[in-house]
């Protein structure tokens, strides 16, 4: 399992407790961008040449703490 954690639309973090998940990296691109600073925007392909302006934000997956999983186990 994979858990990612907001906090007012933020990604706090990225965990799992999957051995073979962790470590790696997530990446999160919002094109929420309205407000970002212009260093912190990039240009997102779309296709036919076209792009979106965005943030990018890079997670590495951790790990999940074991009663979050066993709790979200328990309730689906």
């Amino acid at each position: 399992m994979i858990v990612i954690a907001m906090e007012g639309g933020l990604v706090q973090s990225v965990s799992s407790d999957d051995l073979a998940e962790q470590g790696k990296e997530v990446v999160v691109i919002d094109y929420d961008a309205e407000g970002a600073d212009a260093d912190e925007l990039h240009q997102i392909p779309q296709g036919e040449g076209e792009s979106e302006p965005a943030t990018i934000g890079r997670h590495e997956v951790g790990v999940l703490f074991k009663p979050v999983a066993e709790y979200l186990k328990a309730n689906p």
